[in-house]
């Protein structure tokens, strides 16, 4: 009896099989980075601070006997001055016109002397 051959099975070459992995991962990334910015946007950074203060509570506030009661303070913004945005403040003197500022981050700690005029 005569074997019959078997049809060679064909090869699917290696390139092909890693650009098809290679594929299927970029549309995964995509989606996930779609989804992350669908469900958890970025907030968008105000330019300009805002600044709100009360001395009084609001009226539907209940009001606390004299014993109870704690003093509440207000302010008021008279003026902005400039100042370095890379400088994380810990310590804040203003003495005889001049500012003394402690900063720091790790392994970037300064005390700065500081002109209110011109922030440097």
């Amino acid at each position: 009896m005569a074997r019959r051959r078997r049809a060679a099975k064909k090869q699917t070459p290696a390139w092909s099989r890693w650009a098809l992995i290679g594929g299927a991962i970029f549309v995964l990334v995509g989606i996930i980075l779609l989804a992350r910015q669908q469900f958890f946007p970025t907030p968008t950074p105000t330019l300009q601070p805002t600044f709100t203060a009360t001395a009084q509570p609001p009226a539907d506030t209940p009001t606390a006997t004299p014993r109870e009661s704690a003093v509440q303070f207000g302010y008021r913004v008279k003026n902005v001055l400039p100042h370095d945005r890379g400088a994380f403040t810990q310590g804040l003197v203003f003495q005889d016109g001049i500012f003394y500022e402690g900063t720091g981050l790790y392994g970037r700690s300064s005390l700065r002397k500081v002109t209110p005029d011109t922030g440097t």
